[in-house]
């Protein structure tokens, strides 16, 4: 299978597969889906960098770190 490459006039090159009787069948289908995935993954880290920030909001506040600092003292008086 020889692999050609034709250029429309306003268009991107397309990959296409010939066979032996000089029949062009496209070598990639079109997928509407296609670049789904990458949103989705966009999207999800989007969405993560948020949260991150706002948890290092809701840590850096003086009851949370009071919090933390008792318990964290309370879990090391209570191994020691």
């Amino acid at each position: 299978i020889n692999k050609l490459i034709r250029r429309p006039e306003n268009g991107p090159a397309l990959r296409h597969s010939v066979r032996m009787n000089n029949t062009v069948i496209p070598s990639e289908t079109h997928h509407p889906d296609r670049g789904a995935a990458t949103a989705e993954y966009a999207i999800a880290t989007v969405a993560a960098a948020g949260f991150a920030g706002l948890l290092a909001v809701v840590l850096k506040s003086s009851p949370i770190q009071n919090l933390l600092t008792d318990l964290i003292s309370g879990a090391l008086s209570f191994v020691s």
